[in-house]
């Protein structure tokens, strides 16, 4: 009950409401690379790098913002000593951030934004030696910082910097294995559009 309210909460303020003045809905579409894993505990697991592409819808409420971002990305986990891969995860992060827009007020070309808020990661798909494994939901915090700069009417060049964590549970395929740290910066840049 709690996490449906959670999941919903974000959608209601996204659409509710009737567009006013200082109201403002746009997408951003972002190519992103996330980093890997650090190195676990005897250094026996490895997550790699995700590429993925980033879409999100954001609701400027001058000056704050409202961003639900959603990416899908594929990353291999290569297990201890030589061999080859455990297999792939897919993992669909959803994030919710809660955005400063300081030169939001004005008709700036160049906007820059910080934002708090929290991500919520689900592993959907798996294969190799992963397939029949539980991989836990994962929910952590996440901290923005990003810029919009106008390239022509109604469209942004957008570059975006979140830092999160991630952790990745692999004791069900090894009761000896820690939790997977996964490097929390994710780097993304791409096109702001109105809706």
């Amino acid at each position: 009950m709690v996490l449906r309210a959670v999941l919903l909460l974000p959608l209601l303020l996204l659409i509710g409401g009737s567009p006013a003045y200082g109201q403002d809905y746009r997408v951003k579409v972002r190519a992103t690379l996330s980093g890997s894993s650090d190195a676990s505990e005897p250094g026996t697991y490895g997550i790699y790098s995700g590429v993925a592409l980033d879409v999100a819808f954001l609701r400027d409420l001058r000056p704050f913002a409202l961003e639900l971002s959603v990416r899908t990305e594929s990353r291999e986990v290569e297990g201890p000593g030589p061999g080859p891969n455990l297999g792939s995860l897919e993992m669909l992060p959803v994030g919710l951030a809660l955005q400063w827009r300081p030169r939001s007020n004005g008709d700036d070309a160049f906007q820059p934004y910080v934002g708090l808020g929290v991500t919520s990661t689900i592993t959907w798909e798996k294969s190799g030696a992963l397939d029949s494994i539980d991989i836990p939901l994962h929910v952590g915090p996440t901290v923005q910082l990003g810029l919009d700069h106008r390239l022509f009417a109604g469209t942004s060049l957008n570059v975006d910097v979140r830092w999160g964590t991630l952790r990745v549970d692999l004791t069900e395929l090894d009761p000896d294995a820690a939790e997977v740290k996964v490097d929390p910066l994710v780097l993304g840049v791409g096109l702001a559009f109105p809706l």
